[in-house]
């Protein structure tokens, strides 16, 4: 897969998500969430799909910490297909293990969050393909 994978798929998705970030039912209103891109790319073991985090940081934080939202990438010939998905939603109480809700904090727990989902028996930093890249599309 390599490094030269990862650029390429994050070139296309960083390009994308600059007409993404727009939908406000997926990504909020600008004034009130502030989105990122995660660092972080998770491959399926055949390198045709991944999932992106859009880790997304409120500015009222009286009742959420902050939220993720995962992105699905398909690779159809030379190109990559971007589909929204899933959100997750970190509440209140995460002020009690983070003092404050940065991107890196955010970044923490949606990868964590990525990495428990499915089964968990897989070692390392590998996701569950199948939950992720066939569970998810029913």
């Amino acid at each position: 897969m390599g490094n030269k994978l990862y650029q390429e798929v994050f070139f296309q998705f960083k390009d994308t998500f600059e007409i993404l970030k727009t939908r406000k039912e997926y990504f909020g209103v600008p004034s009130y969430v502030e989105n990122r891109i995660d660092d972080a790319v998770f491959f399926k073991k055949d390198s045709s799909e991944c999932l992106f985090i859009v880790l997304q940081r409120m500015a009222d934080t009286t009742n959420i910490f902050g939220a993720a939202r995962i992105v699905r990438g398909m690779k159809e010939n030379t190109k990559w297909k971007f589909k929204v998905g899933p959100q997750y939603h970190f509440g209140k109480e995460y002020f009690d293990l983070f003092n404050r809700n940065s991107f890196r904090n955010i970044s923490l727990l949606s990868r964590y969050s990525v990495l428990t989902n499915g089964s968990v028996e897989v070692k390392g930093c590998e996701i569950d393909d199948y939950y992720w890249f066939v569970h998810l599309k029913q």
